[in-house]
């Protein structure tokens, strides 16, 4: 912790993006205190993973890290099938980038280990309450809970993807757009799979990940040991009312017939699902957000509240994590009296970078369903996750150090930020999600990232 700035935050909602925000803003000396509507945190959800630039933010937050990893996974390699089953591709998997790990584990079990850290630390948390307004002035924001009022010199909304702080923040109230894609999502135990010999290898194996891919479907199954777990994340066509919720439950019997004539070993891992541990989730996707701060510069965005992500990007706990350290620092530079300036500035340093990682989800997926095989012929690698240096590499924190002086020069000139934080040559163009739709009509990819990844 650094000297105390002066600074009170308040942060709505204790997701992963709330709670980092939280300790972050500890990190740098301000006061911070967090309110969440749900009354209690649930095993909800399934497999989730930090890659290593969230890794090397959690490396600060004492004993975090080192006990989240005692739970976590990551496969050396990464298997590619076709619908039948036919091996395409076997990608070698980073393990770790400049020293920090990629850690895969039950999403609850992150929340547990930065709830308990945040608590142990003093930061005060208000559960099972509800925020019904948000309000500011040149001087001060705050919210109201429970028809009583709570002001701070900053709140920050990191209130998942339904967020009412962004309505308060952007002005609008625009709606999600369908996809046209939902998602079954199911994790068990391993012992469910039984003894049937064409899931033997995934049970009796180690740590594996494993994908299925075909036309406007994929599945990718994850094993992880130390769980004693198995993961699935389907992504077919939406043609049933699933909702965007953990709480929606699917059904097997609708899964085995969006993999009708699929490899047997897939359909069997389907099959074996109990019927509590599925849920058909529908993607609506949401074009970038470009404002993240109010007019008066007093309340601001973070995470999925900001910038929703796809299950594809497999990067979007790990931005909201690189949020919470940008923001904390940007307020500590600033101080008590530019406020407004720190959180324009940590919005500046942040769009085109998060801009991309969300377009990347959504190019990933394209690549799977609608595989260019004529390019895969020639290079197997066309169907690689991606695994860029530029993403996961990056120090957000010692960004915003060196960056700083930079990005407010940039601010009181008028002038575009060139931002450094993706990669080599990149020119940052606006997108909507429209316009991928209409790309996704063609045969061929959209505008590749392949030389960017």
């Amino acid at each position: 912790m650094t000297n105390q700035s002066g600074i009170k935050v308040i942060i709505v909602g204790a997701g992963f993006g709330g709670l980092a925000a939280a300790i972050e803003c500890y990190r740098k000396g301000h006061d911070v205190e967090v309110f969440e509507q749900t009354p209690a945190f649930a095993m909800l959800g399934d497999l989730i993973v930090m890659t290593p630039n969230a890794c090397r933010v959690i490396a600060k937050w004492g004993n975090v890290l080192p006990e989240v990893e005692k739970r976590c996974t990551w496969a050396e390699k990464a298997t590619i099938r076709n619908d039948k089953g036919e091996v395409l591709h076997t990608q070698k998997m980073i393990l770790e980038n400049n020293g920090f790990p990629f850690c895969n584990t039950h999403r609850s079990y992150y929340q547990a280990a930065f709830y308990q850290y945040a608590l142990s630390i003093g930061i005060k948390v208000h559960m099972n309450v509800r925020v019904t307004e948000y309000y500011e002035d040149n001087h001060k924001a705050g919210i109201v809970v429970n028809g009583e009022r709570h002001t701070a010199d900053v709140v920050i909304g990191a209130d998942g993807v339904h967020s009412r702080c962004r309505h308060f923040v952007t002005g609008s109230e625009e709606n999600p757009v369908s996809s046209g894609f939902a998602i079954y999502r199911g994790w068990f135990p391993l012992s469910a799979l039984g003894n049937n010999p064409l899931t033997d290898d995934l049970r009796r194996g180690g740590d594996s990940m494993n994908a299925w891919i075909g036309p406007d479907v994929h599945a990718f199954v994850t094993v992880c040991k130390k769980l004693d777990s198995i993961a699935y994340v389907l992504t077919h066509k939406d043609e049933y009312e699933a909702k965007e919720t953990w709480s929606f439950p699917g059904k097997v019997e609708d899964v085995l017939n969006v993999i009708r004539g699929w490899d047997p070993t897939l359909r069997t891992i389907v099959q074996a699902t109990p019927k509590n541990k599925l849920i058909d989730w529908k993607l609506l996707w949401r074009d970038p957000v470009k404002q993240w701060v109010s007019s008066k510069g007093r309340v601001v965005l973070l995470g999925d509240a900001a910038h929703p992500f796809l299950p594809s990007s497999g990067n979007g706990a790990s931005q909201a994590v690189e949020d919470a350290t940008t923001i904390a620092t940007a307020l500590e530079l600033a101080g008590k009296e530019k406020v407004a300036m720190a959180l324009r500035a940590y919005e500046t340093l942040r769009y085109e970078r998060v801009c991309l990682a969300q377009r990347n989800g959504f190019e990933t997926r394209h690549r799977w369903h609608k595989t260019n095989w004529k390019e895969f012929s020639k290079d197997a690698s066309t169907i690689n996750l991606p695994q860029p240096d530029w993403l996961y590499a990056h120090d957000a924190e010692a960004y915003t150090y060196e960056r700083w002086d930079d990005v407010l020069e940039a601010m009181a000139q008028g002038k575009p930020f060139k931002s450094t934080n993706t990669y080599a040559g990149h020119v940052h163009e606006d997108w909507t999600v429209a316009g991928v739709m209409e790309a996704e009509r063609e045969v061929a990819p959209p505008p590749a990232l392949r030389a960017r990844l």
